[in-house]
Parts: structure tokens; sequence; C-alpha cells
């Protein structure tokens, strides 16, 4: 699945210092909480790896400022580089309504272009978090070389979605916590041509695209329950997410762990495994670590 705007080592990092509190406290110590920095990275099978970098910021207006970067590199050595960028705008954080707005883009070299602008509706009643968030994205598949050089004017082939996210959290637990989410995507264009015309897309497309265009999702949903601990926390998560090219289901586990090792560091490691849905599917597994600041 992709990933969010922060990873989830920030979410548990506030849960965490807001500690086993009602979810109104919780609210209220994450609109007064220290400015967060987050370094993350995370290595899987085959080679492939990735690095992020996550900027929170209290900018003690009742509102905090979100920016992250990510860079990836594929399984090997052909494969193409993805970098990813993004910000968010988050007013009203210590009310029980706050309102999000953010813009993402990411590129990977002779493949896609993404441009994403969304908005997000937080609601916060009593022990509840409820999220309703739309995104609209324009999509460039990038065409083959060849393709290019005898129509110079079809550089891409440009599709654009939407998606609406619903997510549901639950704090109300002495020391626990759980959250749920589902995502359904729409494209304007038929994404499962792709597939039944196999000869033709690797004609128009680079297998880099191609790729990127399996990876575009129809639909999402998971959970992750989470156990907190004077110091630490414990979160497991669930995902899965269906191509929105041939509707194949991915399902990825992941367990991690953080320790506050002093009152401005913490750091949180992580493992998980990813497989398709049939059998000659591809399976991943990662193991990742990062290191998070607050002041």
């Amino acid at each position: 699945m992709p990933r969010p705007i922060l990873p989830l080592s920030l979410l548990a990092l506030c849960l965490a210092l807001a500690g086993p509190s009602r979810a109104d406290e919780y609210w209220d110590a994450l609109s007064r909480s220290p400015s967060m920095l987050i370094i993350e990275t995370r290595a899987a099978e085959g080679g492939a790896q990735d690095i992020y970098a996550g900027l929170d910021l209290n900018t003690g207006h009742e509102s905090r400022l979100m920016l992250y970067l990510n860079r990836s590199k594929g399984l090997d050595q052909t494969a193409a580089a993805s970098d990813a960028y993004g910000l968010r705008l988050t007013s009203a954080t210590d009310q029980p309504v706050a309102i999000s707005l953010g813009v993402d883009y990411l590129t990977q070299d002779e493949a896609i272009e993404i441009d994403g602008y969304h908005l997000t509706i937080d609601l916060t009643p009593g022990d509840w978090q409820l999220s309703l968030s739309t995104e609209l994205r324009r999509i460039r598949l990038l065409t083959s070389p060849a393709l290019r050089r005898l129509r110079p004017q079809l550089e891409a082939i440009t599709t654009e979605s939407q998606g609406t996210t619903l997510a549901l959290g639950y704090n109300g637990w002495q020391a626990w916590g759980l959250s749920l989410y589902y995502r359904q995507d729409s494209y304007d264009e038929n994404l499962e041509g792709l597939a039944l015309r196999p000869r033709l897309s690797q004609l128009i497309f680079t297998q880099a695209g191609l790729n990127a265009a399996w990876n575009l999702t129809r639909r999402q949903q998971g959970f992750s329950l989470s156990r907190y601990f004077e110091y630490s926390y414990l979160t497991t998560s669930y995902d899965m997410s269906w191509s929105a090219v041939d509707n194949e289901a991915f399902y990825y586990l992941a367990l991690s762990l953080g320790h506050e090792l002093s009152h401005q560091w913490t750091v949180e490691v992580e493992a998980g495994k990813g497989a398709a849905s049939t059998a000659q599917g591809a399976s991943n597994s990662y193991g990742a670590v990062a290191i998070i600041h607050t002041w």
C-alpha cells in the first residue's frame, strides 16, 4: 500500500507521548506536543531500499505543518528509483474538529509521475477519532523511448483519480489503541486494459511504467492494534490492497516496537512481510529502523 503522509511511527509516538488518556486529553496533548523529526530507513529482500524523512512542526498557532520526503531504490540496479515529497497543514488541532490540506508529488524515472491534492476532516467525539479524507490525483504514465521517437508529442498517458478514505480510531481502553481504515479509488481511464492487452501495453510503456501502474490500487483496507507502556509501545498492523489493473490482492503484515531513549529521542524498529494472493505472485519481507527527535 502507498505510504501515508507520515509513517505509523509518528502516530504511535504521539499516542505514547499522550499516554493511555482519554481521546480529548490525547488531542489536547497533540496540539501542545513538541515538533518532531523522523528519519527512517528500510531494506527489503532483493536489495530494495527506502529512506524517509518527516518533519512535524508545531507552529504555536493551534496548527501543525508537516513535510516529508521519501527516496526508494528498486529491487535491482536496473530498476528506476522513485522520489516522493509532500506537505500538509492542519488547523485547530486542539478542537473537536480539525481540517487538513495537503499536496503530494511522486516521480519515478521513465515510469510515472503523480500529483496529489487532499482534504481531511478529523472529528474527535469522546474516546473516538473519525477521519474522512478525499484526494484528487493526476497520474502520468510515461511512454517507452521507442514510442516517443515515433510520436514525440505522446510523452505520457494521463489519467486522473479520486480517492476517499474513512478511518476510525478508539482510545478508550486503558493502554490500548485500535484503528481501522478503508479507501476506495476510481480512475477516469480503464486501467484493466493494460492486463487485457499485455503485448500492446509493453510496446507503449516501459517495464518500470507497467510495474508502477500495477501498484495503483482500487481498494485498500486494514487495521492496527497498539499497546502502550511507560516508555515503549508495540503496534501490529494488517493491510490489504487490490490492484486497479488486474484486481490482484496483496496482503501486508507488520510489527513495530518503539522505545523512548530519553525525553527527546525515541527509536522504533519494524519488521513486515507482504505477499500477493496468487500462488505465482511476489512476496517480500523487510526490516526498518526509525529515529525520532522531539524539541
